[in-house]
């Protein structure tokens, strides 16, 4: 699904919900797209980044965790 189809299924989902004192431009514009409207491919598997950044980021943690607990361990 294209980011410009998402964004017009989100606007027509919120006017079919919103009371009418809220289904002015005003309360919905935002929900349209400006630049470029192609499908996003963030959870490719073929991409690195679908795992080596979450794995970094609990590497990452877990070294914080063991210095924080070995300097607290020394006082």
């Amino acid at each position: 699904m294209s980011k410009h189809e998402a964004m017009r299924l989100a606007k027509l989902a919120y006017l079919d919900r919103a009371p009418p004192a809220y289904q002015a431009p005003y309360y919905w514009s935002h929900l349209s797209v400006i630049g470029d409207s192609s499908e996003l491919d963030v959870l490719s598997p073929n991409k690195p980044t679908t795992y080596v950044l979450p794995l970094a980021l609990i590497l990452l943690g877990f070294v914080g965790l063991l210095y924080w607990s070995r300097r607290n361990s020394r006082d």
